[in-house]
């Protein structure tokens, strides 16, 4: 698509913006698929900025942290009953407890889906580290910003929850990071 439009994004000093997220800078357990797509669009992006600033178009990046959306909740749904169905031996591997995970992952749901509704709430939550997704109007704005700002930002990072991630894995050593983020999602009293 990109190179299809190059010459005229060249002749009017145009503008990329590709929609990416936060699993496009960290990757998750049983995520890599998405992960890498995303790490794929993040690394194609950041190359052609490179190659196309010459010619003064700004290449930009929106990076969400979970949205709520239809989309989501049904992966959610989708992934309860794989983990159900899931074949042994690679069950007692992978979901060594199911109904434990799935019970996990209804309380994770929850939480995503509601949203804090004081900044007390907000910081409670955020210490225990139950997190909630943001509305599709914020990844609207921070495009509507990417597209008319004179001077975009190369990366717009969306919600709360993926700032606090993306800053959480620039200070933290990789192995601490991973074992936080990948730990929470099976193991309640993280």
């Amino acid at each position: 698509m990109c190179k299809a439009f190059l010459p005229e994004l060249r002749r009017t000093r145009g503008r990329i913006v590709n929609v990416s997220s936060v699993n496009g800078r960290m990757a998750e357990k049983f995520n890599s698929t998405t992960s890498s797509m995303k790490f794929a669009l993040e690394g194609f992006s950041d190359s052609i900025r490179m190659e196309l600033a010459p010619h003064g178009v700004d290449v930009v990046i929106i990076e969400p942290g979970i949205i709520d959306t239809a989309l989501w909740r049904e992966k959610f749904s989708r992934e309860f009953e794989k983990i159900r169905n899931y074949p042994s031996p690679l069950r007692e591997i992978y979901y060594p407890d199911p109904e434990r995970t799935i019970a996990e992952g209804l309380r994770q749901q929850n939480c995503f889906l509601t949203p804090p509704s004081s900044n007390v709430e907000r910081v409670v939550r955020f210490l225990k580290g139950d997190f909630w997704a943001i509305p599709p109007s914020d990844v609207a704005e921070a495009i509507f910003e990417a597209i008319t700002a004179q001077s975009p930002q190369d990366r717009y990072v969306v919600g709360f929850l993926g700032k606090f991630v993306i800053a959480s894995k620039a200070v933290l050593p990789t192995k601490l990071f991973e074992k936080l983020f990948s730990e929470r999602a099976n193991d309640p009293k993280l």
